[in-house]
């Protein structure tokens, strides 16, 4: 029949298993302390210690995918704020040299600009047309809105998904950090200076009970004065009395 590992030695290999799993393998407490835990060594001087002071931190590793992909979402929404303005002008450089070989051609003609950009005359192209270009721009507009609104989503979710994680990792340390604790906590080394201070605070203790009861006594003695009073009261009251009837 196979025997189970000592205590010590699963505390050191799950210690080990938290550390490999988080990143922090090669942290100097995590190597020290799991090696002295398996060569039963310096138990003493690690129980003055508390794990959780010097267990390391993992750090929470973000979404990669979600973090490149909102990467270049915000890339691309950066990028078409300023199309809209590049089209809207090149269309008025395209516009505005088709207008001009229209009136060239067209001396007498009384056509505005606006009425020319919007219906080109068989000069200017249909695809640079006012009513085109804006609709255009009303597109880029709205699928940078679309995609402002999605990457702030995307973020939402990278930090959300971030804490939960972060509060995992404190569990899982806090956890391991107390199982250390407590191992440790019965393996220090009783010292005349700590033997002191526990006599002086159950010295301090019975100090308290002794004023205590000294206190109760008093009390005690000052109720039995008073009732003695009433007796011998109560007594020549009754003489009194006795001595009243005789006569």
């Amino acid at each position: 029949m196979k025997q189970s590992n000592p205590i010590h030695t699963q505390l050191a290999e799950r210690l080990l298993n938290w550390a490999s799993e988080r990143g922090v393998q090669q942290d100097p407490y995590v190597i020290r302390v799991s090696r002295d835990l398996v060569e039963r060594k310096n138990w003493p001087f690690w129980a003055t210690i508390d794990p959780l002071e010097l267990l390391p931190f993992p750090a929470a590793a973000e979404n990669e995918r979600l973090k490149k992909a909102n990467f270049y979402l915000t890339l691309i929404r950066n990028i078409l704020v300023f199309v809209p303005v590049a089209l809207t002008w090149d269309a008025v450089s395209h516009a505005t040299s088709a207008f001009a070989i229209y009136i060239n051609q067209n001396s007498n003609s009384v056509v505005n600009f606006l009425e020319f950009w919007q219906n080109g005359f068989k000069v200017l192209g249909k695809e640079w047309v006012i009513g085109r270009i804006a609709f255009l721009d009303f597109i880029l507009i709205a699928l940078v809105i679309l995609l402002t609104l999605i990457v702030s989503v995307v973020e939402r979710v990278i930090d959300t998904k971030k804490e939960e994680l972060a509060a995992s990792l404190d569990s899982a340390r806090m956890e391991i950090g107390l199982e250390l604790a407590e191992f440790f906590y019965t393996k220090r080394t009783i010292t005349p200076g700590a033997v002191s201070s526990n006599i002086a605070n159950v010295l301090n203790r019975l100090l308290k009970v002794s004023e205590s009861a000294e206190r109760m006594t008093k009390t005690l003695e000052s109720n039995s004065k008073s009732v003695m009073k009433g007796n011998f009261a109560l007594f020549e009251a009754k003489a009194k009395i006795r001595e009243a009837r005789k006569n």
